[in-house]
């Protein structure tokens, strides 16, 4: 799990790097290619302190940041399968006790879950839109 301060310290150094997109662009030296990034009006990268130390970095801040985007992923899946899982329960409940006075249900476990359920569902919408 990443901490704060290590999402922040990647946040920052975004901020500051040059705004994108940015292309490599190969160039001849004695006898093998060496890469100069610049940025969309044909500037070199290189020569900025704040891109030296995004480029610098990119390295282990996009696995970290590819771990931690699998990790909730995964959380999220478990808590929708726990959700559903719940729910089904809560209804199987509501059906075998149905002659037992059990007409306050909805105001109950399913409902509950059925509200967090619809909160899933919108979450879900709204990360579709980004």
């Amino acid at each position: 799990m990443m901490t704060r301060e290590e999402i922040e310290a990647i946040r920052e150094r975004a901020e500051k790097a040059t705004e994108g997109p940015w292309r490599a662009v190969p160039t001849k030296m004695d006898c093998f290619d060496i890469y100069d990034v610049y940025d969309k009006l044909d500037r070199s990268l290189i020569h900025r302190e704040e891109d030296a130390e995004f480029i610098a970095h990119a390295r282990e801040d996009i696995p970290k940041l590819l771990a931690e985007n699998e990790r909730l992923h995964t959380k999220w899946q478990r808590l929708r399968e726990y959700v559903d899982d719940r729910r089904g329960k809560a209804f199987e409940d509501h059906d075998a006790s149905e002659g037992n006075g059990s007409r306050y249900f909805y105001g109950g476990r399913s409902s509950a879950f059925t509200n967090v359920q619809d909160m899933i569902h919108a979450l879900e919408r709204e990360g579709d839109e980004c």
